[in-house]
């Protein structure tokens, strides 16, 4: 006991100031009745006997040639039903109240029939803490909010989700971060490990504006959504690291393209220093071909577009500026064939 003591004295007389306590941060359940998230990783999930829900034995469903059958309060008959879905509508949002140990819960799905039926997210818990707004989403669809690199969450206003991290940036600070696997509550305390400066827009080139850039660094569950901080001179404090360019999204006017990884190797950000990446164009295309009759047939889904980086791009789709491609013969260099796509492909 005198040996703790003395610690604890020697380190006050030091000026050492201790470290904040962590801050709860209870959270309520929001359904987005109007869905306009772009997760990192969204699949629809099949939908079996059971729907998972935390505090829930999981919530029994009869699929019939009608619709869905749910049994909303776990007494063995089915009392709530869903009408199948139609072309005009093709996903339904259901929405559920529930009595479990922890209390009356809310959850919500987007369900749809693809030849079966699937579900996936339609609701966050969300919590605030300072002038920050976060949300945590069960993108694996397992009835937990707590799977990090594999549920996503939103820090901030935006509407770009990354996969749920370890750390997260709050009001421009690092902090730590933990929620309860049912998404009632998060632990929130001040960032203690080493950190370093990622910056991606000072060696970015593009015309087109990024709607989301995600990062993950699978090793210490981390994950950041950076479309926002691009412009940040100087960059962004990060955790150390080695970070992998998962996904996003790209737009210019009507037009859009999805990002991948493809080829890009992991940025490593280290202690005290200044990561940067040069990503963006020149893009350089790779495309599938078939002959027929002396012919080549590509088609605009037949492209594949590298970046700098090695980072790939897709989903493009030229409106009235196609790239030019040329195929040359390997041996010569002589120009075989030239073409664009028009304007309405």
């Amino acid at each position: 006991m005198s040996t703790l003591l003395l610690s604890l004295v020697l380190s006050a007389s030091a000026g050492a100031s201790p470290a904040a306590a962590p801050v709860e941060v209870p959270l309520t359940f929001r359904t987005f009745r109007e869905w306009d998230v772009s997760l990192p990783a969204e699949q629809f999930l099949p939908l079996g006997n059971l729907l998972p829900l935390f505090g829930t034995d999981g919530l029994a469903v009869g699929v019939g040639e009608g619709g869905l059958s749910f049994d909303r309060d776990g007494d063995g008959t089915f009392d709530a039903t869903v009408a199948d879905t139609d072309p005009e509508h093709p996903t339904r949002l259901l929405t559920f109240r529930l009595n479990t140990d922890a209390g009356v819960r809310d959850f919500a799905v987007r369900a749809a029939n693809q030849g079966r039926w699937v579900f996936a997210p339609a609701g966050a818990v969300e919590g605030r803490i300072g002038k920050t707004r976060f949300l945590v989403f069960d993108q694996n669809g397992n009835g937990r909010f707590d799977d990090y690199g594999q549920d996503a969450m939103i820090v901030g206003r935006g509407k770009a989700a990354g996969f749920l991290s370890r750390t997260v940036v709050v009001d421009g600070a690092l902090k730590s971060f933990s929620i309860e696997p049912d998404g009632s509550a998060a632990l929130i305390s001040d960032f203690a490990g080493e950190t370093g400066k990622l910056d991606l827009g000072v060696d970015l080139e593009t015309r087109a504006k990024l709607r989301s850039v995600v990062l993950i660094d699978e090793a210490t569950q981390n994950s950041f959504e950076l479309s926002a901080s691009l412009v940040s001179e100087g960059g962004l404090d990060l955790p150390v690291g080695k970070y992998t360019l998962h996904s996003g999204e790209l737009v210019l006017g009507k037009s859009h393209a999805t990002l991948a990884t493809g080829r890009a190797g992991a940025i490593e950000v280290t202690s005290g220093s200044t990561t940067s990446l040069a990503w963006g164009g020149p893009v350089k295309a790779e495309f599938a071909y078939q002959r027929s009759g002396g012919q080549l047939q590509v088609g605009p889904s037949d492209i594949t577009y590298f970046g700098r980086a090695g980072e790939q791009y897709s989903d493009f789709m030229p409106l009235g500026s196609s790239p030019q491609f040329v195929v040359k013969d390997r041996a010569t260099g002589e120009t075989l064939v030239d073409f664009v796509f028009p304007g309405n492909c």
